[in-house]
């Protein structure tokens, strides 16, 4: 009687044992796809070869986790950094926009003001893009650290989801991704 008591004592701190692991492994798992996507967020998609083809996408703004090498984004587009140029009263934000089609990359450096006539002009051709996340003109406030690095974040997603629209829109692009084709279809690239 005795034994059976340990033995079944024993199966149940095994059992909390194993729980407790689990919900660790659940934790650490957690916590590292959120590294991950902050790191993918702030460099770009991750070139890891992995072995899944479901649900591809052809832009940077998706998971990539999941993608093989020869499947991924045809165009990644990140937003790395803003700066602030000019002087007083004339004083505004830059921002990094980094560009790569395959082996192909470069740096665009683009303000505010630019990526607004981006907006305006393409959601007269493209209606869709009216429901992206685009970050309003502020005024007052806008070299406030936290809010250029939350304005940073929305244009990258913005670029992204126009981007992705662009590509389905339009074959040449799809079919044969390159700077030249890109520039010519969105101009603010070049």
């Amino acid at each position: 009687m005795c034994v059976r008591s340990q033995v079944a004592e024993m199966h149940g701190e095994l059992m909390e044992f194993s729980d407790h692991l689990h919900r660790q492994l659940q934790y650490k798992e957690h916590h590292l796809r959120r590294l991950r996507e902050e790191l993918v967020d702030l460099r770009g998609p991750l070139a890891e070869p992995q072995t899944s083809d479901d649900d591809l996408s052809i832009t940077s703004d998706y998971d990539t986790s999941s993608m093989s090498v020869s499947a991924r984004a045809l165009i990644n587009i990140w937003i790395p950094s803003a700066f602030l140029r000019g002087k007083s009263s004339d004083a505004h934000h830059v921002y990094q926009v980094y560009v790569r089609i395959r082996d192909e990359e470069w740096n665009i450096y683009r303000r505010y003001a630019q990526f607004y006539e981006l907006h305006s002009s393409v959601k007269k051709v493209h209606v869709a893009v009216n429901s992206f996340d685009f970050p309003p003109k502020k005024a007052l406030g806008n070299k406030d650290t936290k809010f250029v690095e939350e304005r940073r974040r929305r244009l990258q997603h913005y670029l992204r989801c126009l981007v992705n629209l662009i590509l389905q829109n339009t074959p040449e692009l799809t079919a044969s991704p390159c700077k030249e084709t890109l520039t010519k279809k969105l101009p603010f690239f070049g």
